[in-house]
Protein backbone atom coordinates (compact mmCIF):
# COMPACT_ATOMS: atom_id res chain seq x y z
CA UNK A 1 0.00 0.00 0.00
CA UNK A 2 2.93 2.29 0.71
CA UNK A 3 4.17 1.88 -2.86
CA UNK A 4 0.72 2.66 -4.19
CA UNK A 5 0.45 5.75 -1.97
CA UNK A 6 3.87 6.90 -3.25
CA UNK A 7 2.90 6.30 -6.89
CA UNK A 8 -0.37 8.14 -6.33
CA UNK A 9 1.43 11.09 -4.74
CA UNK A 10 3.73 11.30 -7.74
CA UNK A 11 0.85 11.10 -10.22
CA UNK A 12 -1.20 13.68 -8.32
CA UNK A 13 1.83 16.00 -8.18
CA UNK A 14 2.53 15.79 -11.93
CA UNK A 15 -0.58 14.35 -13.61
CA UNK A 16 0.18 15.93 -17.01
CA UNK A 17 3.49 14.09 -17.18
CA UNK A 18 1.79 10.82 -16.27
CA UNK A 19 -0.85 11.33 -18.96
CA UNK A 20 1.73 12.21 -21.66
CA UNK A 21 3.28 8.77 -21.16
CA UNK A 22 0.09 7.23 -22.54
CA UNK A 23 -1.61 9.82 -24.78
CA UNK A 24 -0.74 12.86 -26.90
CA UNK A 25 -4.28 14.18 -27.47
CA UNK A 26 -4.64 17.34 -25.31
CA UNK A 27 -8.40 16.92 -24.77
CA UNK A 28 -8.02 13.31 -23.65
CA UNK A 29 -5.03 14.21 -21.48
CA UNK A 30 -7.00 17.01 -19.80
CA UNK A 31 -9.81 14.58 -18.96
CA UNK A 32 -7.25 12.04 -17.76
CA UNK A 33 -5.69 14.61 -15.43
CA UNK A 34 -9.04 15.22 -13.75
CA UNK A 35 -9.54 11.46 -13.52
CA UNK A 36 -6.12 10.92 -11.91
CA UNK A 37 -6.66 13.64 -9.33
CA UNK A 38 -9.80 11.90 -8.10
CA UNK A 39 -8.81 8.22 -8.44
CA UNK A 40 -5.05 8.14 -7.73
CA UNK A 41 -5.28 9.03 -4.00
CA UNK A 42 -7.39 5.88 -3.57
CA UNK A 43 -5.11 3.44 -5.45
CA UNK A 44 -3.71 2.05 -2.20
CA UNK A 45 -7.22 1.19 -1.01
CA UNK A 46 -8.01 -0.61 -4.29
CA UNK A 47 -4.78 -2.59 -3.85
CA UNK A 48 -5.39 -3.25 -0.16
CA UNK A 49 -8.81 -4.77 -0.86
CA UNK A 50 -7.30 -7.00 -3.55
CA UNK A 51 -4.66 -8.27 -1.13
CA UNK A 52 -7.20 -8.96 1.62
CA UNK A 53 -9.53 -10.76 -0.80
CA UNK A 54 -6.52 -12.81 -1.92
CA UNK A 55 -5.77 -13.71 1.71
CA UNK A 56 -9.34 -14.90 2.17
CA UNK A 57 -9.17 -16.96 -1.03
CA UNK A 58 -5.83 -18.42 0.06
CA UNK A 59 -7.39 -19.43 3.38
CA UNK A 60 -10.21 -21.17 1.52
CA UNK A 61 -12.73 -18.44 2.38
CA UNK A 62 -13.81 -17.82 -1.20
CA UNK A 63 -17.34 -16.84 -0.19
CA UNK A 64 -15.95 -13.97 1.91
CA UNK A 65 -13.84 -12.81 -1.04
CA UNK A 66 -16.94 -12.93 -3.26
CA UNK A 67 -19.04 -11.02 -0.73
CA UNK A 68 -16.35 -8.33 -0.49
CA UNK A 69 -16.38 -8.01 -4.30
CA UNK A 70 -20.16 -7.72 -4.33
CA UNK A 71 -20.09 -5.15 -1.52
CA UNK A 72 -17.48 -3.14 -3.36
CA UNK A 73 -19.45 -2.96 -6.57
CA UNK A 74 -23.14 -3.31 -5.83
CA UNK A 75 -23.54 -2.04 -2.28
CA UNK A 76 -21.05 0.82 -2.38
CA UNK A 77 -19.95 1.84 -5.87
CA UNK A 78 -23.26 1.70 -7.76
CA UNK A 79 -25.41 3.45 -5.12
CA UNK A 80 -22.79 6.18 -4.69
CA UNK A 81 -22.70 6.61 -8.47
CA UNK A 82 -26.48 7.01 -8.54
CA UNK A 83 -26.29 9.68 -5.82
CA UNK A 84 -23.14 11.46 -7.02
CA UNK A 85 -23.60 11.39 -10.81
CA UNK A 86 -27.27 11.82 -11.59
CA UNK A 87 -29.99 14.42 -11.06
CA UNK A 88 -33.02 13.22 -9.10
CA UNK A 89 -34.93 13.98 -5.95
CA UNK A 90 -37.40 12.08 -3.80
CA UNK A 91 -39.72 13.45 -1.14
CA UNK A 92 -40.22 11.12 1.80
CA UNK A 93 -43.97 10.80 2.45
CA UNK A 94 -45.27 11.84 5.85
CA UNK A 95 -41.94 13.55 6.69
CA UNK A 96 -41.92 16.10 3.93
CA UNK A 97 -38.14 15.69 3.61
CA UNK A 98 -36.67 15.82 0.12
CA UNK A 99 -33.55 13.81 -0.68
CA UNK A 100 -31.68 14.96 -3.79
CA UNK A 101 -28.78 13.56 -5.77
CA UNK A 102 -25.69 15.68 -6.40
CA UNK A 103 -25.72 15.67 -10.25
CA UNK A 104 -21.91 15.71 -10.62
CA UNK A 105 -22.01 13.80 -13.91
CA UNK A 106 -18.86 11.89 -14.88
CA UNK A 107 -17.04 13.38 -11.91
CA UNK A 108 -19.62 11.67 -9.68
CA UNK A 109 -18.80 8.29 -11.25
CA UNK A 110 -15.13 8.84 -10.46
CA UNK A 111 -15.91 9.77 -6.87
CA UNK A 112 -18.17 6.71 -6.56
CA UNK A 113 -15.20 4.49 -7.51
CA UNK A 114 -13.00 6.26 -4.97
CA UNK A 115 -15.48 6.22 -2.09
CA UNK A 116 -16.37 2.63 -2.91
CA UNK A 117 -12.70 1.62 -2.78
CA UNK A 118 -12.19 3.29 0.58
CA UNK A 119 -15.40 1.81 2.04
CA UNK A 120 -14.56 -1.64 0.69
CA UNK A 121 -11.12 -1.42 2.25
CA UNK A 122 -12.56 -0.53 5.65
CA UNK A 123 -15.05 -3.40 5.51
CA UNK A 124 -12.35 -5.84 4.32
CA UNK A 125 -9.97 -4.85 7.12
CA UNK A 126 -12.69 -5.22 9.74
CA UNK A 127 -13.69 -8.62 8.35
CA UNK A 128 -10.04 -9.69 8.16
CA UNK A 129 -9.54 -8.89 11.84
CA UNK A 130 -12.50 -11.02 12.91
CA UNK A 131 -11.59 -14.31 14.57
CA UNK A 132 -11.78 -17.59 12.72
CA UNK A 133 -11.18 -16.67 9.08
CA UNK A 134 -8.12 -18.92 8.79
CA UNK A 135 -10.14 -22.10 9.28
CA UNK A 136 -11.42 -22.12 5.68
CA UNK A 137 -14.96 -22.77 4.53
CA UNK A 138 -14.72 -26.54 4.48
CA UNK A 139 -13.18 -26.94 7.90
CA UNK A 140 -9.62 -28.12 8.40
CA UNK A 141 -9.78 -30.58 5.54
CA UNK A 142 -11.01 -27.82 3.18
CA UNK A 143 -8.16 -25.48 3.99
CA UNK A 144 -4.54 -25.66 2.91
CA UNK A 145 -3.53 -26.11 6.56
CA UNK A 146 -5.45 -29.39 6.82
CA UNK A 147 -4.12 -31.08 3.68
CA UNK A 148 -1.16 -33.39 3.58
CA UNK A 149 1.20 -33.24 0.65
CA UNK A 150 3.55 -35.83 -0.78
CA UNK A 151 6.38 -33.87 0.92
CA UNK A 152 4.73 -34.63 4.29
CA UNK A 153 5.05 -38.31 3.46
CA UNK A 154 8.62 -38.14 2.15
CA UNK A 155 7.74 -37.48 -1.50
CA UNK A 156 8.04 -34.44 -3.74
CA UNK A 157 7.23 -31.07 -2.21
CA UNK A 158 5.22 -30.03 -5.25
CA UNK A 159 1.49 -30.65 -5.20
CA UNK A 160 -0.54 -30.70 -8.39
CA UNK A 161 -3.86 -29.14 -7.36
Amino acid sequence: MGSLFAAAALVVAVPAVAMRVFIDDPAVAAEGIVFLRVIAPFWAFFGGVMVIRGAFRGAGRTTVAMVLSLLSRWVLRVPFAVVFAFAWSVTVPDLGVTVAALDWGVEGIRWAFSVGAFGSFLIAVLWFHRDGWTEGEGGPEGSAAGRTTPADEGGSEFVDD
